[in-house]
């Protein structure tokens, strides 16, 4: 059984320890974890368990004292575990243009209507160098059904970024 849990928190890593106790308390596997600040005052982190249904039932009570004790807020929610799907493909696609609202929605929009799924998501807003123009910035991991012509979506892709007048670099996941 898997369980994830998103915790949101006041800027700072100490939380995690004791979320990490918890776990490994009630003999829960981790098998994935992120840990990111946002705007320099929170900080986040998303976890995927796997344990038996008893140990996960007993660490969600126990979760319900942290959220309390330790000043967070705890989303917990039981997903179903992925089977493996291989008629997709990974690729990469990073952008960057100057900050203009609705860029990031224009984007998924576009991906949506072409059946392309954004398995992970990176944005954010900075000022350039030289000029302190606010630049925003943004990282895609896409999955592409394999029935899509690559060449195809890629001029599509550019020419859509164009349109923006975003910069963007499209290429496979290497590993």
């Amino acid at each position: 059984m898997q369980l994830a849990i998103t915790i949101l928190g006041k800027k700072s890593t100490v939380f995690i320890s004791d979320v990490l106790t918890a776990i490994a308390h009630h003999k829960c596997n981790i098998l994935e974890l992120r840990l990111s600040d946002f705007a320099h005052s929170a900080t986040v982190a998303y976890i995927l368990l796997e344990g038996n249904w008893n140990y996960l039932a007993k660490l969600e009570m126990a979760m319900e004292q942290l959220q309390k004790r330790l000043d967070v807020k705890v989303s917990l929610i039981h997903v179903e575990e992925q089977q493996v799907v291989c008629d997709y493909i990974p690729y990469t696609l990073e952008i960057i243009a100057i900050n203009q609202d609705g860029i990031l929605q224009d984007i998924l929009i576009f991906l949506d209507t072409r059946h392309i799924i954004a398995k992970e998501i990176e944005s954010s807003c900075y000022p350039a160098a030289y000029t302190q123009t606010l630049l925003f910035s943004a990282k895609f991991v896409l999955v592409i059904p394999l029935y899509i012509q690559l060449m195809r979506f890629r001029e599509e892709l550019f020419d859509f970024c164009d349109s923006l007048n975003v910069d963007a670099v499209f290429e496979p996941v290497k590993r």
